[in-house]
């Protein structure tokens, strides 16, 4: 994780830069105290994005004030069930773009939520610029940010178990030691 720290606000935040620092135990805690109705999941939406593009659309540096699209990979994570679901808190899970769509948003569960990191970036004049020039974090690419919505389990069509070793379950795969 890499801490970033606005002069504007009174917390830093520590942002993950790599997919496993986003653990079941972190899912867990973000969504103990949302009670959900039987038969609902909450899911989390790990968004991949490049550090200086999310800068770059904050509003300092984009002369339209803000608002620009970043592109980001989005990995779609089990954060919480009410009910019996084939898996386990942080797989993977196999959803429509469309049952997303209409899966209702949570806001406020984390400060690195796109448009949370987004505002805190945008309310220091120089942290923006530092990152969008890459003076600051210029070995940091890429950092994963975390939206929330609750879906209805007739929406998952798959859990996709996070600890199977794919690798060696795959046929086309030639492993080092085979000969």
């Amino acid at each position: 994780m890499v801490p970033i720290k606005s002069i504007n606000a009174n917390y830093g935040i520590n942002v993950p830069t790599n997919r496993n620092e986003i653990t079941p135990e972190l899912l867990e805690k973000l969504t103990k105290h949302i009670h959900l109705a039987k038969n609902y999941a909450i899911v989390a939406l790990l968004n991949k994005v490049k550090l200086w593009d999310l800068a770059a659309s904050s509003g300092v540096v984009n002369a339209k004030g803000g608002g620009k699209d970043v592109v980001s990979s989005v990995i779609v994570l089990l954060a919480k069930a009410n009910g019996e679901l084939p898996g386990k808190i942080g797989d993977k899970v196999c959803i429509a773009r469309t049952d997303l769509e209409l899966g209702l948003h949570i806001n406020g569960i984390s400060a690195i939520s796109v448009e949370g990191f987004r505002n805190y970036i945008a309310s220091d004049d120089a942290l923006c610029k530092s990152v969008v020039s890459r003076t600051a974090f210029a070995d940091t690419e890429y950092i994963y940010l975390l939206e929330f919505k609750i879906i209805g389990f007739n929406s998952i069509k798959a859990i996709i178990d996070t600890e199977a070793n794919s690798v060696n379950d795959d046929p086309f795969v030639i492993l080092k030691d085979a000969r």
